[in-house]
């Protein structure tokens, strides 16, 4: 199990400093990755959700790189038709060289409408969009004269240099809730990577998504997964969140019920927790604080790496 934390590109904390601190720290303590949130703009339905502040994730991803050593930097989850997909695929690449070849590619079709409207995207075709902006990221990745003919997309006899270090690509992962994220991901990704889910919804979703993988004749064992998920220690600042309805359960598409949000309760509760996920494949937890609890202090991630970290490795 590989443990990574979001940084605080987004909300109250966003700025250079917390960017810096978080990163350096996380990467002392033996963390193996950090994480940038993608908006392009908040629309004011989803302020309270997010802050009015987001930094680029692109530009925090590169600024992350000068100031680390070992951790890889990934997108959780940098939403694809926001942007340009050559534009997006010459600065993931620039990072990957920069950086020594450790980006993690997360990425999604994305869902606030709002946002969509507001750059003037098809929220309606936000899938369609999805798959052939990764397909021409790929062909940009990995051919020495790309060459594109799509809906969306049309280029021939250019050049797209640098490629990423790492060979083929950057790892891809597709974020998403829904069964036709897992579809994407089987199709085109190396890993899924949801968000915010219970344990028994989550064992439900990879049983679905290994039998996709096996019905597309790829092997299921090839397709990682990393969730994207809150922590709380009991006795650690503040008080730990309650039990709502998560995402999956919302949409109907899988009805497991958990009594209680995993990653949230004593050491032995989390650790046994962290023994579950890896049990039915999860293979990286991405933790939210500090951003997720505006907690200066660090300590919720601090605690973990002294308490529960050294009782797994």
């Amino acid at each position: 199990m590989r443990f990574g934390v979001t940084v605080p590109n987004y909300r109250r904390l966003a700025s250079p400093d917390n960017l810096v601190n978080v990163a350096r720290r996380s990467e002392e303590l033996g963390f193996d990755s950090l994480w940038v949130t993608d908006h392009v703009v908040v629309p004011e339905a989803y302020r309270e959700m997010f802050g009015a502040t987001v930094f680029d994730p692109l530009s925090v991803m590169a600024f992350l790189a000068a100031h680390t050593q070992r951790v890889q930097i990934g997108t959780a989850v940098l939403v694809i038709p926001y942007r340009n997909p050559l534009v997006v695929a010459k600065q993931l690449a620039t990072i990957d060289n920069l950086s020594g070849g450790r980006v993690v590619f997360g990425t999604g079709a994305g869902w606030a409408r709002e946002e969509f409207e507001a750059l003037g995207v098809a929220y309606a075709e936000r899938g369609p969009i999805t798959d052939e902006y990764l397909r021409v990221i790929l062909e940009l990745w990995t051919s020495d004269r790309p060459h594109f003919e799509g809906r969306y997309v049309h280029f021939d006899d250019v050049h797209a240099e640098p490629r990423p270090v790492q060979q083929p690509h950057p790892p891809i992962l597709i974020g998403g809730y829904g069964k036709r994220a897992i579809r994407r991901a089987v199709a085109i990704g190396q890993g899924w990577l949801p968000d915010g889910m219970s344990l028994p919804d989550l064992e439900q979703a990879i049983g679905f998504m290994r039998q996709t993988a096996a019905d597309l004749g790829r092997d299921p064992a090839s397709l990682s997964v990393a969730l994207r998920t809150g922590m709380y220690l009991t006795g650690v600042g503040g008080t730990a969140p309650g039990r709502t309805a998560t995402p999956w359960e919302q949409s109907g598409q899988f009805s497991a019920e958990a009594e209680r949000l995993p990653f949230r309760g004593d050491v032995e509760q989390v650790i046994d927790d962290i023994r579950e996920a890896e049990r039915i494949g999860v293979d990286h937890l991405i933790f939210e604080s500090p951003v997720q609890r505006g907690d200066e202090r660090f300590d919720m991630i601090e605690a973990f790496a002294r308490d529960v970290m050294p009782k797994l490795r």
